[in-house]
């Protein structure tokens, strides 16, 4: 019997040290593991996409209406609605243009480097205006400045303060880089914002914002090469009327190429990181 017992102890430590040799030779020969990194392509398939960086710019934005052009058919009439919507597809296609590259992934576009002016950009060019001290000026009147234009008037009841505002507090939060930056400020109601209403207008603002106004015909010229949209709100009478205008914020470079487009969504923190790559 113990004979027996014997036995049976060896035969296990035996197959337990048989069974232990195995695994050992099989880890031994088991491949090594081989990383893999991934593509672009390939983790886009994997739904694995970076962070979006930035905002795209919205359309168009139409005074006292829902920022939607469609929504003019019912507030300001098919004509009204019509330009609106020519003017809104011009300014989108700028914006898209505008927009980083990383937001632009989706269509396969290639990446930019950073502070790289918009390719093929035909947003602004050649303007003769009148600031708010009476000075006659043209786009060459800041020499060695990017300008942050914005397009309104000074009855404007929200917008237009409200874009204001959030340029002062971009230049503000900017400090010293803000001397690289010169803020305008461009009337589309010629007929009321004269040189010295657009001064009493912006002393409630960023001292070194300047107004600009100028002869009907001027007003048209630069409305026209910023894809600008600007005409007389139905409801009003001759000498008190709202304008209904695209809402955008434009980034121009010092040789007056489109940099950036900000919409009116996009916040003074917006305007700041996005304009940081140019002023490199």
């Amino acid at each position: 019997m113990k004979n027996i017992l014997k036995f049976t102890l060896l035969a296990l430590v035996a197959f337990a040290m048989g069974a232990a040799l195995a695994w050992f030779q099989s880890r031994q020969n088991a491949p090594a593991p081989v990383a893999v990194e991934l593509t672009e392509q390939q983790q886009q398939a994997l739904d694995i996409k970076p962070a979006p960086v930035g905002e795209r710019p919205r359309d168009s934005v139409v005074e006292g209406a829902p920022d939607m052009p469609d929504a003019l058919d019912s507030l300001y009439g098919d004509e009204a609605a019509e330009k609106a919507d020519a003017t809104a597809e011009g300014a989108a296609e700028a914006a898209a243009e505008a927009a980083p590259a990383e937001t632009q992934a989706a269509d396969a576009a290639p990446a930019a480097p950073e502070g790289q002016k918009v390719a093929g950009s035909s947003v602004g060019g050649t303007f003769s205006m009148t600031d708010h001290n009476g000075n006659a000026v043209t786009e060459k009147s800041w020499p060695g400045k990017k300008k942050l234009v914005f397009f309104g008037f000074t009855h404007c009841p929200d917008i237009c303060p409200a874009a204001l505002d959030k340029i002062g507090a971009a230049l503000k939060e900017m400090g010293a880089d803000a001397d690289k930056i010169q803020p305008i400020f461009v009337t589309t109601d010629p007929k009321r914002d004269t040189s010295a209403r657009l001064k009493e207008y912006l002393a409630d603002y960023d001292s070194r914002v300047v107004g600009l106004t100028g002869t009907d015909e001027q007003v048209e010229h630069i409305k026209s090469i910023y894809k600008v949209y600007a005409a007389i709100a139905e409801g009003g009478d001759a000498d008190n009327y709202l304008m209904d205008h695209s809402g955008y914020i434009y980034l121009m470079s010092e040789d007056d190429a489109l940099l950036e487009i900000f919409g009116s969504d996009s916040t003074a923190e917006t305007i700041v990181q996005k304009s940081a790559a140019h002023l490199k």
